[in-house]
């Protein structure tokens, strides 16, 4: 359901906008999905994680992920992975 409307936005170019904390800079960043992201994949195998979500610029590079919270938090080796990548 998420993935699908992340899709729509970026298909029908409708500005789908996000705020992060960077943990490098401790400052606050804001942007729009939809310029820098062209596909999306649901349960994306990268060998050693398989987040719930995959946002992928058009060169197919991974921008970002997200690990939808329902009943439990990703494991640790997972959040160790994507601080790293």
């Amino acid at each position: 359901m998420l993935a699908e409307k992340i899709l729509k936005h970026i298909e029908q170019s409708i500005p789908l906008p996000f705020s992060r904390d960077c943990s490098e800079c401790e400052e606050m960043h804001n942007g729009d999905l939809t310029k820098r992201i062209k596909r999306v994949i649901v349960e994306h195998d990268m060998a050693e994680v398989k987040p719930d979500i995959a946002l992928l610029d058009e060169a197919d590079k991974i921008i970002i992920v997200i690990e939808v919270i329902v009943t439990h938090k990703p494991n640790e080796k997972a959040l160790q992975f994507y601080k790293q990548k």
